[in-house]
């Protein structure tokens, strides 16, 4: 960068890089799906940087091995780390791969939610659970598990890329169930469950 010049946010009015404006901007992009059922929407009890991560899995931003191959980036091989059964692509880190999956099935079904066996990419996913029944308070929470969930795939897949360290599903479920609860606990006006109530999912208290 030249002398006198410097980096500037576009949507601010003066330039300037904030938190609060990102979190504007990430309100105000409308993710587009074939039947336009998911919009994504800033969730302040997680950290910034969880919601930032759901946005860019969302619009395919995500720095997989296929994403790195498309910028250039030579790679001897682009399959999943983890399974080694297809490339790896964003859905596929996310949602597509067995593991992934297998995380998915655990965090639904322990929510009560039916696993949606005909969806097969992270945006349809969202769309499925934003348009879940439940009060406005419930499905907060549960979007709150999800953001989680997508937090605790993210790094395990960190984890095995760099690392070489395979994280069995059951720890990572265990681990989105306490990030959901401390952040919900911490940052959110809910009534706070006990954690027995939260290892049963038994939030009635909190609604």
């Amino acid at each position: 960068m030249a002398n006198g010049e410097a980096w500037k946010w576009r949507s601010d009015l003066n330039g300037a890089f904030s938190i609060k404006q990102v979190r504007l901007d990430l309100e105000l992009a409308s993710v587009e799906s074939d039947n336009n059922d998911f919009i994504f929407g800033w969730n302040s009890w997680p950290p910034p940087k969880v919601n930032y991560l759901l946005w860019r899995a969302l619009i395919g931003k995500i720095a997989s091995r296929v994403g790195l191959v498309r910028r250039g980036i030579p790679l001897l091989d682009c399959s999943c780390p983890r399974c080694g059964m297809n490339a790896e692509d964003p859905d596929y880190i996310f949602f597509n791969c067995i593991w992934s999956r297998s995380v998915w099935w655990n965090m639904l079904i322990w929510m009560r939610i039916n696993f949606p066996v005909e969806i097969s990419n992270i945006k349809d996913l969202f769309g499925f659970i934003q348009n879940r029944p439940g009060s406005s308070k419930w499905k907060r929470v549960v979007y709150t598990v999800a953001l989680a969930t997508v937090w605790w795939i993210w790094k395990a897949r960190n984890e095995m890329v760099f690392e070489r360290r395979f994280i069995p599903v059951g720890i990572i479920v265990e681990q989105v169930k306490e990030d959901a609860y401390l952040w919900i606990s911490n940052r959110s006006k809910l009534i706070q469950a006990s954690r027995e109530n939260w290892r049963m999912f038994n939030i009635s208290v909190m609604l």
